[in-house]
């Protein structure tokens, strides 16, 4: 079903709430579904795969979704997803804390207008995949954040993150991609990016860094890709 019609939303209702316990994955992406994630996909407990990309399902994500406790993969890229800083478009982040197999969790593209939760750092210590850009956040990113240590990818660019960037991601060690740019975030480059010994690609700019660029950066040796354009930046390289 690929229809905006009133028979692929009854189908989309349909297919989630008639999921049984044995079911493990669900891809519905690229297509035109519309409507809500209903809470009742809960009832899918043995759901390890949750695919809903480029789409264009709309309000709250619901917090539900913590109760499918074997999930391993996230996805809702670029849908219609929405919340304000009141009700918090992100706080359903709190209850994937129960989702202990979490690996991926792609939530970019979405107008969620919140803060990133103190909670964050609750999250599965397995994930590895976080991409959250283009999604209003509006708020800091909190020091928890370092207590997913086995990140490989880190995606915020293009919200309205403020603040420094945490010290606590000197324990990304297996990081190899982050992507911080076109955002409002201040303060010197840390240091602790040096740490990140298997760190490829860093990308900082469209932001309101200032200070120097770390020599030391020139110690990790897999850096490939780094962009530190439009900045406050001051000194010599």
């Amino acid at each position: 079903v690929s229809s905006t019609s009133p028979a692929a939303a009854g189908a989309v209702v349909s297919i989630v709430t008639g999921m049984a316990a044995e079911d493990e994955e669900l891809y519905l992406w690229g297509n035109e579904f519309t409507g809500t994630i209903l809470t009742s996909i809960s009832n899918a407990s043995r759901l390890r795969t949750l695919e809903l990309s480029t789409n264009h399902f709309t309000g709250a994500i619901p917090h539900s979704l913590g109760n499918l406790r074997l999930l391993e993969l996230l996805s809702i890229l670029y849908n219609d997803f929405f919340g304000d800083l009141r009700s918090n478009g992100l706080s359903f982040i709190t209850s994937l804390a129960n989702c202990k197999n979490l690996k991926s969790l792609r939530i970019t593209g979405n107008p969620l207008n919140g803060f990133l939760p103190k909670s964050i750092g609750n999250l599965s210590s397995s994930l590895e995949s976080f991409h959250a850009g283009s999604c209003g956040i509006k708020s800091e990113i909190p020091s928890s954040i370092g207590n997913l240590s086995n990140l490989v990818e880190l995606f915020f660019e293009n919200n309205s993150l403020t603040g420094l960037i945490p010290t606590t991601i000197k324990w990304f060690l297996k990081l190899q991609r982050i992507d911080l740019s076109d955002n409002q975030i201040l303060g010197a480059i840390p240091s602790e990016f040096c740490n990140l010994l298997n760190l490829g690609e860093l990308r900082l700019g469209q932001n309101m860094l200032s200070g120097m660029v770390p020599s030391c950066l020139g110690n990790v040796t897999t850096l490939r890709y780094v962009y530190l354009n439009s900045n406050n930046l001051s000194s010599v390289i």
